[in-house]
């Protein structure tokens, strides 16, 4: 059985790739084990079965690096000719894949003693820290001997792959093809390549829902309990590919210390009570596309005074309330807002969901009612993963996210995520449900079915405050 085994391995180079891509999440699995065995102390809170959740986190993010770096190998495997056969080919892929995931290795090794100098994995950021070093090779060797025991592991790991690695060297064909089995042989190789793309283009992204986003450094915080977790999640081949592109935060030196900015202008302010804190639950709606020009409360001027606009209900919650005449964008994507509007971090360059500040300590303002006795939750009738929401809420400090997945798929818009007027009812009957005093916020997938549903939320919000 070992002897057919071998045999088909070594003469089917999907079988092959397949072989060795989960070989190579195993030494990925090797390298993360490792990672928190030598930075045990750092993670001191992470139980055995919280240690397993991380592990099962990390496959999504190892099958992405994995199908990242190894690109041109996948390339060369997957291609239906013939000449994948040939002797010197198979050992070009061997060495391409050996001496790829050889750094990748390395990269995942040196992160396990770099984490404990920044609390997380390596980025791309690297290469411009380290840009002007001289005497970068020094350090190198300097640290490879002072922390023999990660370069051994690191040798170790390697030499596995390197012995463990199936190729098809033996599996030169001579037989000169018939028409009938060059039929076969395309026609099969060429529907394996068209499904190995498409599986393929999944891992890359994360997910097979197409409302995802392809997933990000962020996408670790939907698994974690703590922000310095993640690096036990994420992989540093992932974190470095994933944020390449990614431009990033420089400070532009305005000023020359924090005493001389401070005199400009602080956005530090601690205001005096004026009163005993009352424990009145907190609604907040986020709306999807929803701007001033629907309102008629703040465009009266229009239509020589008779705009009547779309949101009579909401213009009689202006009337009531405190309202601000003034708005000013802090995004201008979705992705953008849950930062924004929750955590105070606007979107500078590109939206902070995406870039690897988003594994920080962030705080929100569920964290600071946390402090409070307040429990917590956010609402996205969107599938769970959509935009990094998930990941984000977790990590802002939210006790509780409801999507997709607590809602079901019955009244799903067909694409993107559950009706407004059905989500908004689902939303007002779990606050219905929730501890007191609370703070939810939701956001609405569209802004028509919004302005329908809701006087049934904010009237059902006024009982329970009452």
């Amino acid at each position: 059985m070992k002897n057919i085994w071998n045999k088909h391995i070594k003469t089917s180079p999907v079988t092959a790739l397949l072989y060795n891509f989960l070989l190579m999440l195993v030494i990925y699995y090797l390298c993360r084990i490792f990672f928190f065995i030598v930075n045990k102390s750092y993670f001191a809170d992470v139980t055995f079965a919280h240690f397993m959740n991380l592990l099962k986190g990390g496959l999504q993010f190892d099958i992405s690096a994995l199908l990242y770096t190894n690109l041109i190998y996948l390339a060369m495997q997957i291609f239906p000719f013939r000449f994948r056969h040939n002797l010197i080919y198979q050992r070009t892929a061997k060495w391409i894949f050996i001496v790829v995931n050889s750094l990748a290795v390395i990269a995942n090794c040196i992160d396990i003693i770099y984490f404990r100098f920044t609390s997380r994995r390596t980025t791309s950021t690297v290469f411009s820290e380290f840009k002007n070093e001289n005497n970068l090779f020094k350090i190198i060797g300097t640290a490879m001997i002072e922390y023999w025991y990660v370069t051994l592991f690191a040798a170790f790991v390697i030499f596995i792959l390197y012995k463990c690695y199936h190729s098809l060297e033996t599996a030169v064909d001579k037989k000169a093809p018939t028409l009938k089995s060059n039929i076969v042989y395309y026609s099969l190789q060429t529907l394996l390549m068209c499904g190995l793309v498409f599986v393929s283009v999944i891992g890359m992204r994360g997910g097979i829902v197409a409302p995802h986003r392809p997933i990000t450094l962020s996408n670790a915080n939907g698994y974690v309990n703590k922000s310095s977790e993640t690096a036990i999640v994420l992989n540093t081949p992932f974190c470095i590919i994933r944020t390449l592109d990614k431009k990033i935060y420089k400070n532009p030196h305005y000023f020359e210390s924090e005493e001389e900015t401070t005199a400009v202008y602080s956005p530090i302010h601690y205001p005096s009570a004026s009163g005993k804190f009352k424990p009145l639950n907190v609604v907040i709606f986020i709306v999807e596309s929803f701007g001033k020009e629907y309102s008629g409360f703040f465009n009266k001027d229009l239509d020589n005074g008779t705009y009547k606009g779309y949101t009579p209900f909401s213009d009689s919650l202006y009337n009531e309330g405190f309202t601000f005449e003034y708005s000013y964008s802090n995004g201008r994507k979705s992705i953008d807002a849950m930062p924004s509007i929750l955590s105070s971090i606007p979107m500078i360059i590109e939206p902070f969901i995406s870039t690897s500040y988003s594994i920080n300590n962030i705080s929100s303002i569920a964290a600071v009612l946390k402090e409070k006795g307040y429990y917590s939750a956010f609402f996205h009738g969107a599938h769970n993963g959509s935009m990094g929401f998930l990941a984000y809420a977790k990590s802002a400090g939210f006790d509780d996210y409801f999507g997709l997945t607590e809602y079901g798929n019955a009244d799903l818009d067909g694409m993107w995520a559950v009706w407004d007027e059905e989500f908004l009812q689902f939303y007002a009957n779990k606050m219905g449900e929730l501890k007191q005093p609370f703070v939810t916020a939701v956001f609405t997938a569209t802004v028509v079915s919004y302005l329908e549903s809701l006087k049934n939320v904010v009237s059902l919000h006024s009982k329970k405050q009452q």
